[in-house]
């Protein structure tokens, strides 16, 4: 009973979930959508900025522009309706890979390429850096250049603190530092 009660507690303040994500990962690797493989696209956008989409292939032909949400809590018949530039199709020739968008649109891409990576899951043995940054930013046109810094820094392993920089120069900004100078060297300079 005690028990019961607990798990009832945990679920209705959403402690814990009560799926159990390892079996619901394993019917996704078996099921009517059986991964392929994963991998990252580089996307780059204006005016100089890159970032890495994950994208996961599925055996069945399709592929899937993963968001936010966990590939086990995607319920594929309702995504493919409510976010339908999410998917779409692939093939694989001749080492190229060629992802067919929603609307009929055809991109290659290939290993070695520096737009197309697989991606490889973790393993605990492999230690991982406590600071990520991502850099973008460039010249918007008119002199005026932009420079944006996105940190994640890990603090353990549950939390992490989130940050960014970011400045923008144009033709008309300016920036200086006022040092107080001793007047006898402003004396010696007027000279």
């Amino acid at each position: 009973m005690k028990k019961r009660l607990l798990i009832f507690v945990f679920f209705t303040i959403g402690v814990i979930p009560i799926t159990n994500s390892q079996q619901k990962e394993k019917d996704i690797r078996q099921g009517p959508l059986a991964i392929e493989g994963w991998f990252f696209r580089a996307i780059s956008g204006y005016p100089v900025s890159i970032t890495f989409e994950p994208l996961v292939l599925f055996k069945n032909g399709d592929y899937f522009e993963v968001g936010e949400e966990p590939l086990d809590e995607v319920e594929i018949g309702t995504s493919k309706q409510q976010k339908p530039k999410a998917w779409g199709k692939w093939q694989l020739k001749n080492g190229v890979y060629y992802l067919t968008n929603y609307k009929g649109k055809t991109v290659d891409y290939k290993l070695g390429s520096g737009n197309w990576f697989p991606a490889y899951a973790y393993h605990k043995s492999l230690p991982l850096k406590n600071v990520y940054k991502r850099t973008s930013g460039g010249d918007y046109g008119n002199g005026t250049h932009a420079l944006i810094i996105n940190k994640i820094s890990f603090l353990d392993n549950q939390y992490f603190e989130e940050g960014t920089n970011s400045g923008i120069s144009t033709p008309s900004s300016a920036a200086w530092k006022k040092v107080k100078m001793p007047a006898l060297i402003l004396l010696m300079n007027i000279r």
